[in-house]
């Protein structure tokens, strides 16, 4: 008599994998899957005790020696086969079910977040699987959804579901539609591999640089190209860039820019996007650093510049050429480098992540310690060793450390200088300044820039707010600043406005005047969206500036007020003060934008001048010589001139051999801190100091 074959696969049971309750659940359905114990609603006494006598022996049979164990001491003195097969189960049950404190319980479900790389039905299971022993009750689905708002990655999605009150499921449908969507959006972007296939670089879109070519250039024109099979068209796809389907193929025709917010296109190839060169979210810097652990940013140089700058050196005695890239945060080495020259020096384990610009993450093999020496000195730098790569990339923590000589570095060319530049000079070519500042004269007066007005975002739902009362001992000395402005053609006054800010009063260093500005964040900043540029980086502008002696710093008088403001603009901008109302008709300080829209327009407005750089109203100017700054900083006077800048006399420097700029010392020798930034930590009570030592 041939035998049924049984169906599933029950197994032992084991306790510190499975409840028992979920264990015996499986065994009931296996029981019947498998006709085990099952009778006819007919039958006999004797046929039902036969079939729950088998029911036992399964039971016994497939649980394993260690609970047959348990089992047989909790049925002590009896015997397991002896009892019924609810009554085995529930003494089990009872012994394996965990003692769960509510409180407890609920403290785990209340910490519960989304983990990195799993995705939002994995989450919501997770979070349902913890809710189950907090005995919430009728509450059970307003729990889930709140904690599950709260511990939701994507901050985007967290925003969209705190709009609106939703039940948990449809929470959860709106978190997987974005999921969704965000994955189809990175798949398409990604969808092609980049030109330059190597550990540092999986496709990056061109980084504006105030001293490069590439500075009016958008991320527009890294535009994929077709797929091999795809139908290639001569056109570019208006909505998307792609060039393998036409616009009415192409799935983002309906979609709603997030830049400019109109419908047909996305960002990647919006036109008022290339204008206002809004060409990152931010994430450039290479020196973000995530809550759980660092993060850096890698960037690609191949793809970016014709010509490789190499640096010579060697690493543990062996002669090597790294590829230099202020863009990368660490120095790398791919593994094949590792096992060619370093395999005598143990790997050792780091918790540093590097991110690619398209957010792809390399986990690195591990970091060494090298002996690197350059120009004659010993350094002793960590290494990461990544998986692949076709070379050693030179970061920029070796760049802190190593001091290169940048005149004899392949691929980088810089002005020949000679170091006889003295203060001597200054006072020779005395004459020579005075000459050329009262050519300029004008320049040293209130003016306005001349290029085209700034238009601002839109401002939807701003209030009127009422003007706030001005203290008495300082009541004159705003309307005479008020007045000032108004006759300046700062402000104008209004009769009437849909929304209006309060004023805020600073004093100003000299005591006798305050400085009225609107208080623009309860109005215009508060509902209208933010304008982005890059702000340069201190470290960036002097490496243009490498080998000059020569020094000049510029200060643009009352800089925000020489920015005209659109008329359609104006409206946004009207503060409530005691005397009234008024519009500002130039930029004002205190809003969200002022500062991109500022850096813009200067760095538009210095761009092809060489040794010419501004943070805002601050312009650097530097030679190698006094004949070669003078140049240079008649060319930026008289591009001031053209464009109705002006300037404080008072607070500029002239043909000086180290300057002060943004908290930083520069003279030849490069980039210092100042005395006074030195003192405040040398001269810091030592108290303090084991205080915070102490907390560390």
């Amino acid at each position: 008599m041939s035998s049924t074959p049984l169906f599933g696969v029950l197994g032992e049971f084991d306790p510190c994998t499975e409840l028992f309750t979920a264990y015996s659940e499986r065994l009931e359905q296996y029981f019947i899957a498998n006709s085990i114990g099952q009778c006819p609603a007919d039958a006999t006494q004797e046929v039902l005790a036969a079939a729950a006598k088998k029911k036992v022996a399964v039971f016994i049979s497939v649980i394993g020696k260690k609970s047959y164990a348990t089992l047989r001491d909790l049925c002590s003195p009896d015997s397991p086969k002896d009892k019924s097969f609810s009554e085995l189960c529930e003494m089990l049950r009872t012994h394996y079910k965990p003692k769960r404190l509510v409180v407890a319980e609920t403290y785990r479900f209340h910490r519960c977040i989304q983990e990195e790389n799993e995705n939002v039905s994995d989450y919501s299971a997770r979070l349902r699987h913890y809710a189950s022993t907090c005995d919430f009750g009728q509450f059970l689905n307003r729990s889930l959804r709140d904690q599950f708002i709260c511990g939701i990655r994507n901050s985007a999605t967290r925003k969209k579901l705190l709009n609106e009150d939703r039940t948990f499921q449809d929470v959860l449908k709106v978190a997987i539609a974005d999921e969704v969507a965000s994955k189809e959006t990175l798949a398409f972007q990604n969808n092609t591999k980049p030109v330059n296939e190597s550990v540092h670089t999986v496709g990056r879109n061109q980084i504006p640089d105030k001293f490069s070519n590439s500075r009016n250039t958008s991320n527009s024109n890294n535009l994929r190209p077709p797929l091999p099979t795809a139908q290639k068209f001569s056109y570019a796809c208006y909505s998307c860039g792609g060039t393998e389907h036409s616009r009415a193929q192409c799935r983002f025709r309906n979609v709603v820019c997030s830049r400019c917010k109109r419908t047909g296109h996305i960002a990647r190839v919006c036109k008022r996007g290339n204008m206002q060169n809004n060409f990152v979210e931010q994430k450039l810097s290479s020196d973000d650093v995530f809550l759980e652990e660092e993060l850096f940013t890698v960037f690609d140089v191949n793809s970016l510049y014709k010509s490789e700058i190499s640096v010579p050196l060697k690493i543990e005695n062996q002669e090597c050429s790294l590829q230099l890239d202020t863009g990368c945060a660490l120095s790398l080495a791919p593994q094949t480098f590792y096992e060619q020259f370093c395999s005598h020096i143990p790997l050792k384990p780091t918790a540093v992540r590097l991110s690619t610009y398209t957010g792809e993450k390399i986990q690195p093999l591990g970091q060494i310690n090298v002996n690197v020496t350059y120009a004659g000195t010993q350094h002793s730098l960590p290494l990461l060793v990544v998986p692949q790569g076709s070379g050693v990339l030179f970061g920029r923590n070796w760049l802190r450390c190593i001091k290169l000589d940048w005149n004899n570095l392949p691929g980088i060319e810089l002005p020949s200088f000679t170091t006889t530049a003295t203060c001597s000079k200054i006072s020779e070519n005395k004459n020579t300044l005075d000459s050329l500042l009262s050519k300029y004269d004008e320049l040293f007066q209130i003016g306005c820039y001349t290029g085209d007005a700034v238009v601002l975002n839109e401002s939807k739902g701003a209030k009127f707010h009422k003007a706030r009362p001005v203290p008495y001992a300082i009541q004159t000395r705003v309307e005479s600043a008020l007045l000032k402005m108004e006759k300046d053609g700062v402000i104008e006054r209004v009769s009437s406005a849909v929304s209006a800010a309060p004023i805020v009063t600073v004093g100003k260093k000299d005591g006798d005047e305050v400085r009225v500005c609107g208080d623009f964040s309860v109005t215009y900043n508060a509902c209208a969206e933010v304008e982005t540029y890059p702000m340069p980086k201190i470290e960036d502008m002097h490496s243009a500036l490498r080998g000059c002696q020569v020094f000049s710093v510029l200060d643009l008088k009352q800089a925000y007020h020489q920015i005209p403001i659109s008329t359609e603009s104006q409206k946004y901008l009207t503060i409530n003060t005691h005397l009234g109302l008024f519009a500002f008709k130039r930029l004002p300080n205190g809003i969200h934008s002022g500062p991109a829209i500022f850096q813009r327009i200067m760095d538009g407005l210095l761009a092809d001048i060489p040794k010419a750089v501004s943070r805002l109203d601050d312009i650097l100017i530097a030679g190698t010589d006094y004949e070669d700054h003078l140049n240079t900083l008649s060319q930026v006077l008289e591009r001031l001139l053209k464009f109705g800048f002006k300037l404080n006399k008072s607070k500029c420097k002239f043909l000086q051999s180290s300057v002060v700029y943004l908290g930083h010392l520069i003279d030849s020798a490069g980039l210092h801190p100042t005395e006074d930034k030195l003192a405040a930590v040398r001269d810091a009570p030592l108290q303090r100091i084991l205080r915070l030592l102490s907390l560390s």
